[in-house]
């Protein structure tokens, strides 16, 4: 199983987010993902398998704290639907504001730890999100 293994696992969102960024946050312009990983999983080993899964990988892996890392993602070449079972089957996950990989993070029934952004949205967004998260997850 190419998926297998796989000890943290990252989603990105970047595209479309970048034209409606009065309505979403755009995490990539905050410090959101060097947070999670220097809290939850600092001092991750190169021999650990790390995932990058992005609407822009290019982008995404330019960006700190993904630029340190070698994902395993880089040689699978996967697709959206692959993408969305990658996340399903990691040990932990760093979420993005997004259903994309949050449904991912709610299918995922043997995740260790999930960590979710606390900014879904900006000020044309929706003011009130609490009922996106679960219990287990840790927000930041």
């Amino acid at each position: 199983n190419k998926y297998k293994g796989i000890h943290v696992a990252a989603h990105a969102r970047l595209g479309d987010y970048h034209q409606w960024s009065t309505f979403h946050t755009n995490l990539d312009k905050t410090d959101y993902y060097e947070r999670a990983f220097s809290k939850y999983f600092p001092g991750i080993p190169r021999e650990y398998l790390t995932a990058l899964v992005s609407d822009d990988s290019k982008q995404a892996e330019s960006l700190p704290p993904f630029s340190k890392f070698q994902f395993v993602t880089d040689d699978l070449k996967l697709n959206d639907i692959e993408d969305f079972c990658l996340l399903t089957l990691s040990k932990n996950l760093i979420i993005a504001n997004s259903s994309f990989s949050a449904f991912a993070a709610i299918l995922n029934k043997d995740v260790e730890k999930v960590v979710a952004p606390a900014n879904w949205f900006q000020e044309d967004g929706p003011k009130q999100w609490d009922d996106l998260y679960m219990p287990n997850w840790e927000v930041i």
